[in-house]
């Protein structure tokens, strides 16, 4: 898993999909929902990657930032980034803005990243 979060990213994706989904996970205690935040990178030859995943509380822009700084940090700078899609979070709005204020944002009405 650290491999997974720590791997250097390449800076050729053309759309970025963002997206928090709540998952329910089973616990000796029982079942428990958790919030997760997610980034999904499409290149230019249409194919898919799951860039990041990160556990949260929930979606604030504080969150948001946590991860899109950490895609930046590894690699993902935004040069050929020509639209990010989120489901029109206000947290998440603002964070894009923060760390990648040169890239349009569609608010696509995804509500969840499964149907990317």
């Amino acid at each position: 898993m650290r491999q997974f979060h720590q791997a250097r990213l390449s800076d050729d994706y053309v759309y970025l999909f963002l997206d928090g989904v709540s998952l329910r996970v089973r616990r000796p205690a029982g079942r428990k929902q958790v919030q997760m935040l997610v980034a999904y990178g499409i290149r230019r030859d249409g194919s898919r990657h799951l860039l990041a995943f990160l556990r949260s509380q929930g979606e604030s822009q504080a969150d948001w930032e946590g991860l899109l700084q950490d895609l930046y940090r590894r690699g993902l700078q935004g040069q050929s980034l020509g639209l990010i899609l989120t489901d029109g979070c206000g947290g998440l709005a603002a964070a894009i803005r923060t760390v990648y204020p040169r890239c349009g944002i569609s608010a696509a009405g995804c509500t969840r990243c499964g149907t990317f």
